[in-house]
Formats: C-alpha cells, sequence, structure tokens
C-alpha cells in the first residue's frame, strides 16, 4: 500500500497543474490485510494513462476503502472523459475474455485475485460517481495472509 501511495503521489506531483489524489486513510481494521503484488498499481498507472489523459485541468484520482458484506472494497476511480458505454462494456468484457491487449493489465490484475482468493473475489468495473471509470476490487475479510 505505501508503495501505490508513493506512485499515487509522484504522479499528481508530475501532474499537479491537472490533476489531485484524494487519498482516503485506511482504516484500522485494514492495517493487516496483504494482497498480492502488483495489485493496485497496475490499476493506478490507467487512471493516468487511460483515464485521465486529455484531462487538461480539475483530474482526480481517488483511491478509498469499505467494508461490505464481510468483504473488503479497494476503490480506485478517476474522473476522465474519456470513457464511453462502449469503452465501459469492452472493459466489462475484459475481464473475463481474452479480448485484446487494451484489456490485458486489468484482466491479469483479476484472475490473479481469483487464483489467490476464490471466484467470489476480483474486480469489478462500472462507471464512478466521479464521471470516469471506477474500478472495485473486492477481497474476503480478514485476507491476512502472505501476499503472493
Amino acid at each position: 500500500m505505501d508503495f501505490c501511495i508513493d506512485y499515487i503521489e509522484i504522479q499528481t506531483i508530475r501532474f499537479s497543474e491537472r490533476i489531485v489524489s484524494e487519498i482516503e486513510n485506511i482504516p484500522s481494521d485494514f492495517q493487516d490485510v496483504l494482497i498480492p503484488r502488483i495489485t493496485l498499481q497496475p490499476l493506478l498507472e490507467n487512471c493516468f494513462k487511460h483515464g485521465l489523459v486529455n484531462k487538461e485541468a480539475d483530474g482526480i484520482i481517488r483511491l478509498s476503502f469499505t467494508n461490505s458484506d464481510n468483504n473488503i472494497i479497494i476503490c480506485v476511480e478517476d474522473n476522465g472523459d474519456e470513457l464511453s458505454e462502449a469503452s465501459l462494456q469492452h472493459i466489462q468484457r475484459g475481464l473475463t475474455r481474452d479480448e485484446d491487449s487494451q484489456t490485458l493489465g486489468i484482466r491479469n490484475v483479476h484472475k490473479r485475485l481469483q487464483s489467490y482468493f476464490g471466484e467470489d473475489y476480483g474486480i469489478n468495473v462500472k462507471r464512478s460517481r466521479l464521471g470516469g471509470l471506477l474500478v472495485e476490487i473486492t477481497l474476503p475479510n480478514g485476507c491476512a495472509s502472505t501476499p503472493a
């Protein structure tokens, strides 16, 4: 988590003229949760490379955490203007099908999470209330095992 927060902070310094980050404090009951390496960083990178690529001002990346139905939900979202309905559906299909290389990174993260925690866990994507993409990572509560 520290690596991902450092990554966001470096990128928002780099793009400070046009992008801000909102990083929610990690809830105390999530402090001991371990997830496989290279889970959040590719999703955060997608915000900068795809979601906010043409955002010239007022770009937002938000990282937040919730507890729902005995699951941990980590949300990565942006307010990018690039996400059409067709693109959103393409990303959703790409989570389960090898459609093309555009969804390879998010699909790999999803498959790794499912392989590690089970079919009930992984990634869900939808439109963010901010307007861009919302990626929800669902993990079992109490997944404090050694990350892969």
